[in-house]
């Protein structure tokens, strides 16, 4: 009898233990993802949501959850500069062949809500990655055109909106990698899968013989970036060339990193990471922190921001001012 009693006592001790261990990491994740919802209320946030209506789709723009305007084109770029939100807008002009499309950069102003349209160059196909795709970068736009004399790689322009001129920048950057990394008078970008940098000051271009995508933050001479076939998130220093591995999550396994990876604070990144293909392509926004090496689903973050349903969101973009 008192060997069964003793039994009984360490199986209670091993499940209260088992409980309070759980209840604790549960605690800590609580008090993680508010500290997280913290940093996210000390800078503005802009989403994108679809907008169901019986006859189309249509989509809000929302700033700090309150819709500022409903648009039934595709959006295609975020970005924001003196107090103007800005939108990339495309529609298309052939229903039948869906080939060409109208496109336009939108300002909205956050002190009068009033907005202003500059039309771009017609495009051609930019859904299927087929014609020019728009960048924007620091109220700045960048033009990623199909290379004339390799098809399966783009170059880049910088596009004035004033006399509608282009410049162009870098010629053969790879395609399916992402948009091109823009900080600190740099430009970080992949050809054939190794990154190279071009210098704006210097206007050189090099190779950092390194192999990788997706090249999202650059800091002290450190560049991060991906590799997406193993779903790695790597850092570069560029004075030892000494490349580290920071994480590996295979929710990044053959997926990139869309448009611009946007910056919370010093040691959070928000992601819009791509998987599949063009006709089964599923998009998740994903909060990556460098500091605890942890990938958290931005979904799971957004419910102690309130305003819409996280299911319905198409894009999103941050700024501080």
């Amino acid at each position: 009898m008192k060997n069964n009693l003793f039994v009984k006592i360490i199986l209670l001790f091993i499940v209260a233990t088992v409980i309070s261990v759980i209840a604790i990491k549960n605690l800590i994740n609580v008090k993680y993802r508010e500290s997280v919802v913290d940093e996210l209320k000390k800078i503005h946030i802009i989403e994108v949501h679809l907008k169901e209506n019986n006859e189309e789709q249509e989509l809000e723009i929302l700033h700090n959850g309150m819709v500022m305007d409903n648009i039934s084109e595709e959006i295609s770029g975020l970005g924001y500069k003196n107090k103007n939100i800005i939108l990339h807008k495309i529609e298309y002009v052939n229903n039948k062949d869906i080939k060409d499309l109208e496109s336009m950069i939108i300002y909205y102003s956050l002190d009068t809500h009033k907005k202003q349209e500059y039309s771009l160059p017609t495009i051609y196909n930019v859904m299927s990655n087929e014609g020019n795709r728009y960048y924007i970068y620091e109220g700045e736009v960048y033009i990623l055109k199909k290379s004339k004399q390799n098809a399966s790689m783009l170059d880049i322009y910088r596009y004035n909106l004033n006399d509608k001129t282009e410049l162009k920048i870098i010629e053969n950057a790879d395609i399916y990698n992402g948009f091109p990394l823009i900080k600190d008078n740099n430009i970080f970008f992949t050809r054939n899968h190794e990154i190279h940098r071009y210098d704006f000051t210097t206007h050189n271009e090099e190779n950092l013989n390194i192999t990788g995508e997706n090249p999202f933050d650059y800091d002290n001479d450190i560049l991060y970036y991906m590799i997406s076939l193993s779903g790695e998130i790597r850092t570069l220093n560029l004075k030892t060339q000494k490349s580290e591995r920071l994480y590996k999550n295979k929710k990044l396994e053959k997926s990139f990193i869309s448009d611009s990876t946007l910056k919370i604070n010093d040691d959070l990144y928000l992601m819009k990471v791509i998987t599949g293909d063009d006709k089964n392509e599923v998009c998740n926004f994903y909060i990556y922190d460098k500091k605890k090496n942890k990938l958290i689903n931005y979904k799971d973050i957004r419910k102690n921001l309130g305003g819409r349903k996280d299911k319905d969101l198409k894009d999103i973009f941050i700024y501080k001012e």
